[in-house]
């Protein structure tokens, strides 16, 4: 996303993709100034790219009543668009907590909850995460955690024989669970998103 300053727009871009065709951002807001100039008498943020990201922050952006349009090239957000948006707070290689885990994972609750209540549709699902113990080390490592990780991990170890997926060959080691994990619907948050701002013409292809 790209914040523009009225002194000096130029020097005032910012990304975290590099892949953006700036010269299309530049050709849209115009050289002259005349477009730019009537753009910041309205709006106090352009965000390039309408993904996750830019969908983001455009609800951060109205939570905060801050003006803001989003320009897009739908084409440039595909990755975005099939994003498994899985979410687990385990870290299995070493058995830790993902970084900021306790923090991110509530303010994400938080987020798509209102979200999802102002775009009326649902988006967030929790699912465990199945976890298979492929040796010993593993399954011992596991009940070690469970009390430093007691928020985020099944409390039982299951043996072998209370395995009862089909397709699946059952692990010899036993299986657990991450409790606290899911996904969301990250195509859907785009799609709700995009018809919101278009509703609203703060979209720009």
């Amino acid at each position: 996303a790209y914040e523009i300053r009225p002194r000096d727009w130029s020097s005032d871009v910012y990304s975290s993709d590099l892949t953006f065709p700036f010269y299309r951002v530049r050709r849209w807001i115009g050289r002259s100034g005349r477009i730019y100039n009537f753009f910041m008498r309205k709006y106090q943020v352009l965000i390039i790219g309408q993904g996750i990201a830019g969908s983001v922050l455009a609800h951060t952006f109205r939570k905060k009543n801050i003006a803001f349009q989003v320009v897009d090239t739908p084409e440039l957000s595909a990755s975005s668009r099939v994003a498994a948006g899985i979410w687990n707070p385990i870290v299995f290689k070493r058995m830790t907590k993902s970084w900021m885990a306790d923090e991110a994972i509530p303010a994400m609750h938080d987020f798509f909850a209102e979200a999802e209540n102002f775009l009326g549709t649902s988006l967030l699902r929790r699912i465990k995460i199945l976890k298979f113990f492929t040796e010993k080390q593993e399954a011992d490592l596991w009940q070690k955690k469970q009390g430093d990780l007691r928020n985020y991990l099944d409390n039982d170890i299951y043996l072998k024989d209370q395995f009862s997926l089909t397709g699946l060959i059952p692990p010899d080691y036993g299986f657990s669970f991450v409790e606290e994990s899911g996904n969301v619907n990250t195509e859907k948050f785009i799609q709700k998103t995009r018809d919101w701002l278009i509703a609203r013409n703060s979209l720009h292809e």
